[in-house]
């Protein structure tokens, strides 16, 4: 999906990409994607700054996936 790759080569910090999907707010009031049929709502634990670079540690807090991605005893495949 173009999109997607572009929201993955443009900094969000230095424009704005919220309006690149349709999107629909899950039980954290996270926007998650329409298209995406695997989706996980996270809350951020910690961040760890290095140089030109922030690495995020979170808990996923939901998980929204569509029946095709999941196995035959309904974990994600």
């Amino acid at each position: 999906m173009p999109q997607a790759d572009y929201a993955g080569s443009v900094s969000g910090e230095k424009e704005d990409k919220g309006n690149l999907f349709a999107y629909e707010l899950g039980e954290g009031g996270t926007p998650l994607i329409e298209k995406s049929p695997l989706v996980m709502e996270c809350t951020v634990d910690d961040i760890y700054n290095t140089p030109n670079f922030e690495s995020f540690i979170c808990t996923i807090d939901n998980t929204y996936a569509e029946e095709g991605c999941l196995n035959e005893e309904g974990n994600i495949d």
